[in-house]
């Protein structure tokens, strides 16, 4: 295998899906988009405002999620270590 070869398939994998996450539009109730979620926190969506701007609000409603959840999670492990250390 070439060293091109190599490369192209190390940067095929960087946009393979990692995750799906279905959100609702919010101009039509009858609607659902898919945002895909890729390594390196990239991601697309199939709504027509990604497809000609290249972002869109569902993308913003799963990172914003994602980072609750971060926080969520970072706080529990805190919780648990100063449990384990004595400082609760």
């Amino acid at each position: 295998m070439s060293i091109m070869n190599i490369r192209e398939t190390v940067l095929d994998d960087m946009f393979i899906p990692i995750d799906f996450v279905d959100v609702p539009s919010k101009s039509d109730p009858d609607v659902t988009h898919k945002v895909k979620i890729m390594m390196n926190d990239t991601y697309s969506c199939d709504c027509k405002g990604y497809k000609y701007a290249g972002k869109c609000w569902h993308i913003t409603q799963v990172k914003e999620k994602k980072e609750k959840q971060r926080e969520k999670d970072a706080t529990i492990a805190e919780l648990e270590r100063d449990y384990k250390e004595g400082n609760l």
